[in-house]
């Protein structure tokens, strides 16, 4: 029996400490700073927010130039690979050119062959006439000549090799035009994606700087007058936070007196004139 009534007081103590702690918290005893105080923490956190928002703003410059800097660099490594592959290319069809003309002058000597003969001339001469006024004179004569001449004539014996030749090359000139024409394109393809990388960092630039700005102008921004941000009822006392000031009704701020303290709602008097204004909302004209 000893055991259920100790637990018995042991819950009775705990409802007891829960019940003391919620009338204080209703009564007001536990409800923070006092009345007509302004709350500072939001006043510090609002410095520190523009504060790093302006120092974020002063970076942007300097962080996308650094960025604009990698794009530029990293094409430029693009561009020596693409201008070193189409220079090795170039050069091994050079190569083969050399090669080609090489080969066709070793083919040339093999497939000529050399003819050689016996030239001879001869021939018979006479003249015969008068020669006045002496009298009849005649003359005749013979003239011959001969001897041996080597000649050398090109005689392609094994077909002519300047038709393997002429086809090789031209294959050769067709893959240096190949070879350009897709080193242009390549080219093309790099610079377009270039100005497009390009582009999107300035406009993701632009972006985050006018986002920056538009909170930096919001967080500078005078408080809005009559802006409700939390409310406090308990069964002697309420409170209302109105502009970052804790207030009791009764109170008047900017020229509104405070009416009423409800649950998330406010009710105001200005002029005769009474409205009801809930927590977060947009402060009414009368204001």
């Amino acid at each position: 029996m000893k055991k259920p009534t100790l637990f018995l007081s042991w819950l009775l103590v705990v409802v007891v400490t829960v019940i003391v702690a919620i009338t204080s918290l209703l009564t007001g005893q536990l409800r923070g700073p006092a009345k007509g105080e302004l709350l500072k923490t939001d006043e510090e956190q609002i410095e520190e927010k523009l504060k790093r928002h302006e120092e974020r703003l002063e970076a942007i410059e300097k962080e996308y130039a650094q960025k604009r800097q990698e794009i530029e660099e990293h094409y430029l490594r693009e561009f020596s690979k693409l201008e070193l592959w189409s220079k090795q290319v170039l050069s091994c069809l050079e190569s083969e050119e050399k090669v080609a003309f090489a080969e066709f002058n070793q083919k040339v000597k093999h497939t000529v062959s050399e003819i050689s003969g016996y030239k001879s001339t001869s021939g018979y001469t006479r003249t015969h006439g008068y020669m006045a006024p002496s009298g009849y004179i005649t003359s005749h004569g013979n003239i011959e000549s001969g001897g041996y001449s080597s000649t050398t004539e090109e005689k392609f014996v094994k077909g002519d090799p300047s038709g393997e030749y002429v086809s090789r090359m031209c294959s050769i000139a067709d893959a240096k035009t190949k070879t350009l024409k897709e080193l242009e394109r390549h080219f093309k393809r790099l610079q377009k994606r270039r100005v497009s990388d390009l582009a999107e960092l300035e406009k993701a630039k632009s972006l985050e700087k006018a986002n920056l700005l538009s909170v930096i102008r919001s967080l500078k921004a005078k408080p809005t007058h009559g802006l409700v941000t939390g409310t406090l009822c308990g069964n002697e006392n309420s409170s209302v936070i109105i502009d970052g000031k804790i207030l009791e009704e009764g109170d008047t701020i900017h020229g509104v007196t405070i009416i009423k303290i409800l649950k998330n709602k406010v009710k105001f008097e200005k002029n005769g004139q009474m409205w009801m204004q809930k927590t977060g909302e947009a402060p009414a004209p009368k204001w």
